[in-house]
């Protein structure tokens, strides 16, 4: 009987706590602007340019080395990302 009530005690506090944060949680995140991205923080907003390229073999390139190039000219910084998880 008291082991039964001493791993009650243990046990009782954390899921409490999960269970009460899980209750609260609240997804009361607002919708971005077009034109700009957040990171997971939700405190970084930034403008960004967004330049889709579709794979095109040369076309593909010549795009590509036109942004880093305005980039370059302009000061900006440049991020890459395949949209799909199995980009190499």
């Amino acid at each position: 009987m008291s082991t039964t009530t001493i791993a009650l005690t243990v046990i009782a506090r954390p899921v409490a706590h999960l269970t009460l944060t899980a209750w609260s949680d609240r997804d009361d995140r607002q919708p971005l602007p077009r034109g700009t991205v957040d990171d997971a923080s939700h405190r970084n907003q930034t403008q960004v340019t967004i330049k889709q390229v579709k794979s095109q073999p040369g076309v593909t390139e010549v795009i590509l080395q036109s942004v880093l190039r305005d980039a370059l000219r302009q000061g900006k910084k440049v991020s890459y990302s395949c949209g799909f998880s199995f980009c190499g």
